[in-house]
This record gives C-alpha cells, structure tokens and sequence, in this order.
C-alpha cells in the first residue's frame, strides 16, 4: 500500500477514496497521524490517509487529484478489487496470528524462567 493523499476530514477521504475506486483503483482510508493523543482529552486532531491497495496505480491515482479527466491505464474490475481485498486481509490476519503466537511463545517462556528463578531461590 501506498499513500495518496491525507484529508483533514473523514469524509472528505472516504469521498476520494470512492472516486478512486469507480475509476478502479481500490483503496483503504484509515487515520494516518494523530498528534496529543492524551487518555483524558479524547485525543488531538486527525488526519486520514488514502493508500491505494495496488501501488502500481499509486500514478494514476496521483494524477486523478490533479484533475478528474485523466484515464486510469489499468483499471481493475470489481471483481479484481474484491480478491485484492481479500489476499491482503488473509494476509493480514496470518500477520496477526503469527505474531500472537510468537508473543505467547515469548511470555510463556518468560513464566518458566521466572517460576524456574523463584523455585531455586526458595
């Protein structure tokens, strides 16, 4: 994934990010910085980020800001975005899963040492 463009407003990103898509360009809106995030005050201003899926399109869509004329080279079909989406999601959740596990790993060996150290002290 690639950044296109950031927006001060949430909607105005989402706006965009379906413009893109009608062109065939998929993409994914998410908050891209958030600045004095404090616990108590509900955090500070946001900015929300455009990221094209396809960083091959990452040109066109560029272009597409400038203006609204400009002819995506290879746009992909509904059905093509739909199975992008879905092989970044699986992978993303193979990210997620390998990481869970290599955490329990971590923290369990972490327990037997500690419970190892505390029984030879005792």
């Amino acid at each position: 994934m690639k950044i296109v463009r950031d927006f001060k407003q949430q909607d105005d990103a989402v706006n965009f990010a379906f413009k893109l898509r009608e062109r065939g360009i998929p993409t994914h809106v998410g908050v891209f910085k958030s600045n004095n995030s404090h616990f108590y005050t509900g955090g500070g201003p946001r900015t929300y980020g455009v990221w094209v899926l396809d960083e091959k399109q990452h040109h066109d869509a560029v272009l597409l800001i400038k203006g609204g004329r400009h002819k995506v080279e290879n746009p992909l079909s509904e059905e093509q975005m739909v199975h992008l989406e879905r092989e970044l999601s699986r992978k993303n959740i193979r990210i997620v899963v390998r990481d869970l596990i290599l955490f329990s790993l971590g923290l369990g060996t972490l327990i037997v040492l500690l419970v190892g150290l505390w029984h030879s002290n005792a």
